[in-house]
């Protein structure tokens, strides 16, 4: 796993991996939570500031909705929103309550009014993390300004400079670009081909994933 930043501000420097920030972003389909979901939700979670007391740090987790994943190939094996919602604020759980403290705890997971959303706090109150139904490639990070960070990857790279130029165009300040790669894109094959298919590989690929469940699936029927 690497961690490489592009920061249109500023120049980065080692201390800004490790001050950390308020307000951390990334967006994902996340289905069937894997390893590799677990490592960029892991390295994420790195890059935040955790406030002792008094403040609150957020983590917002963009989850594609799922009208946006219906050309997704094995698609009828998708889980639904709120299921990848719910795995997502479960495992960051085992994180943020990993430290050994009696000021650590976790309380359940709720929804939002608009039922768009589903938030959990740890630590004391002092980390808010908020998965969010995005509709769109953008989701809250042209609707809220304040956000500092934003974590890609190497496919979703793009995307980050998409939004850096929405927040820019509405004279906001653009996001801090952090990008975090499991392994080389060279070394995932998407569709769990190849030598690779029984390696790690296959097992950081959602797409092969669903492959696998569907056939079972259909072999049981």
């Amino acid at each position: 796993m690497s961690i490489s930043s592009e920061t249109p501000t500023t120049t980065t420097t080692q201390s800004d991996f490790i001050k950390g920030h308020d307000t951390v972003c990334l967006g994902g389909t996340f289905d069937h939570l894997h390893p590799g979901h677990k490592l960029l939700l892991h390295a994420t979670a790195l890059l935040m500031k955790i406030p002792d007391s008094g403040k609150q740090a957020v983590l917002i987790v963009g989850i594609s909705g799922d009208e946006l994943l219906t050309n997704k190939k094995y698609a009828e094996v998708l889980q639904p929103w709120a299921v990848r919602a719910n795995n997502v604020l479960q495992f960051l759980s085992t994180i943020f309550n990993s430290a050994s403290s009696s000021n650590t705890n976790s309380l359940p997971p709720t929804s939002s009014p608009s039922q768009d959303e589903l938030h959990a706090t740890f630590r004391n109150g002092t980390v808010l993390v908020r998965c969010v139904n995005i509709h769109d490639p953008f989701g809250p990070t042209i609707t809220e300004e304040v956000m500092d960070v934003i974590v890609v990857s190497g496919e979703t790279r793009s995307g980050g400079q998409a939004i850096n130029d929405k927040r820019t165009e509405r004279g906001w300040k653009p996001l801090d670009v952090f990008e975090i790669d499991v392994l080389d894109p060279q070394d995932i094959s998407e569709e769990g081909n190849g030598a690779q298919s029984n390696g790690f590989a296959s097992k950081i690929s959602s797409t092969e994933i669903r492959r696998r469940i569907a056939q079972a699936r259909n072999g049981s029927q």
